[in-house]
């Protein structure tokens, strides 16, 4: 169990930077950081979360429900494959 609870938290502090560096990156070359890729970025930092959050009102009035549900959905079975390979 502690397993994979170390996985989890290594998963979500390996996306976080991720997305921070991906961002910088746009930032620097002036784009727009909310957007639907920050959004996908988001769901798969966050796996099943990112999926339930996209289910949000504010985030579909926003157009960035689909994109959270999407990375939601590859964050997860993302995770889950790598550490069933572990």
């Amino acid at each position: 169990m502690l397993s994979i609870i170390g996985f989890i938290f290594a998963w979500v502090i390996g996306s976080v930077v991720m997305t921070m560096v991906i961002n910088t990156i746009r930032a620097k070359d002036g784009g727009n950081l909310n957007d639907s890729t920050t959004a996908f970025l988001e769901g798969v930092t966050f796996g099943p979360i990112g999926i339930l959050s996209g289910l949000d009102p504010k985030q579909q009035a926003l157009g960035r429900g689909a994109s959270r549900i999407f990375g939601g959905i590859v964050g997860t079975v993302a995770a889950y494959v790598i550490y069933q390979a572990l």
